[in-house]
């Protein structure tokens, strides 16, 4: 098995097969496969990274099958397990958000105040995704504020920057401030 790049055309991160990583270019890397009765084996392909990738295989037959050779090869889109927002402060001097369980909590920011945060892409293992912001067509993210229960609110504050464009993240997040 091995793997290229698609969309975007590069990446630090390669899929693995089985559980186990697979070469960048043809030959490959050899994985054992246990075939049914129908001649159909199932693998697991894990991918850290987002992006369109293509996944190759290629057997070379031996002792009666000597000489024979097959391809195939196939493609998928790997997408963001989640999104995660971090390092919430005021921007005017870098104060952190206490994180208030209820109205009688520490003030963090009043109404209309600038703050900044970064938005990181995750995997499945809650780590970056590098590629994320680097297709062809740029992946954003649109933020969307929502009341926390308890804080005696009644109104749902307006996020005046609440678009992220693709080309704001490198290694799978993005720092902002509204």
């Amino acid at each position: 098995f091995w793997s290229n790049y698609l969309d975007p055309a590069s990446g630090t991160l390669a899929p693995s097969v089985n559980g186990g990583g697979i070469g960048g270019a043809s030959p490959g890397t050899g994985v054992n496969l246990n075939f049914n009765a129908s001649g159909e084996a199932t693998i697991q392909v894990r991918y850290p990274d987002v992006g369109r990738m293509r996944l190759h295989a290629r057997h070379d037959g031996s002792g009666l099958a000597g000489g024979l050779v097959m391809l195939g090869q196939d493609e998928f889109v790997s997408r963001p397990a989640d999104f995660t927002v971090s390092g919430v402060q005021r921007t005017a001097d870098g104060f952190a958000n206490p994180a208030a369980a209820d109205a009688a909590g520490p003030v963090f920011i009043r109404a209309g105040e600038d703050i900044t945060l970064t938005v990181t892409a995750r995997n499945a293992s809650g780590n970056a995704t590098p590629n994320f912001g680097r297709e062809s067509s740029a992946e954003g993210v649109q933020l969307t504020s929502a009341l926390v229960g308890g804080l005696g609110l009644a109104v749902n504050p307006v996020l005046g920057n609440n678009l992220i464009a693709g080309a704001g993240f490198s290694g799978g997040a993005a720092t902002v401030t509204n």
